[in-house]
């Protein structure tokens, strides 16, 4: 089977997290999940894949155990952030009249970054490219896509 290269790009777009690996994800106070989800520090214990999630790979569940014991399995990827980036995400920022605000996933609003897109695809089947997305930055005259904040080096001069 042919692998065209747009759709190679779009596979390399979402986060593979690891078993082991810090994270912050959702938590829900009632069973079925359909209170607002809070966000809280764990690592991730296993990963399961299913088998279609589109031209962007497949769509990954995460048991997670929080830092404080609590243990949730299932937790589909656009729960789940790798440590670095959801701290990046809710930084605070002075806004220009001075104010502090926080930022990032529970707030609604996301950090701006110099030169830096978040990009979202609201026809895709897969809800982490709807609600999350990807990254791009324009780098040395060409578009560039990334999975993360925080594994782009150079990125961390981009902040505002």
């Amino acid at each position: 089977m042919v692998i065209t290269r747009k759709k190679y790009l779009k596979r390399n777009l979402k986060p593979l997290l690891k078993v082991g690996a810090e994270v912050y994800a959702a938590w829900w106070e009632d069973n079925d999940r359909t209170t607002a989800a809070t966000w809280h520090p764990g690592v991730i214990s296993s990963r399961r894949e299913s088998k279609f999630g589109g031209p962007y790979g497949p769509i990954r569940f995460y048991d997670i155990t929080f830092d404080d014991g609590d243990k949730l399995d299932s937790v589909e990827d656009y729960f789940v952030m790798n440590k670095v980036d959801y701290l990046l995400s809710i930084r605070k920022a002075i806004d220009r009249d001075g104010d502090s605000d926080t930022e990032g996933l529970n707030g609604g609003n996301y950090k701006r970054w110099i030169g830096v897109k978040n990009k979202l695809d609201k026809h895709s089947v897969d809800a982490y490219f709807k609600e999350v997305g990807w990254y791009s930055a324009t780098i040395d005259g060409q578009e560039k896509a990334f999975s993360y904040l925080s594994g782009e080096k150079h990125l961390f001069i981009l902040a505002v």
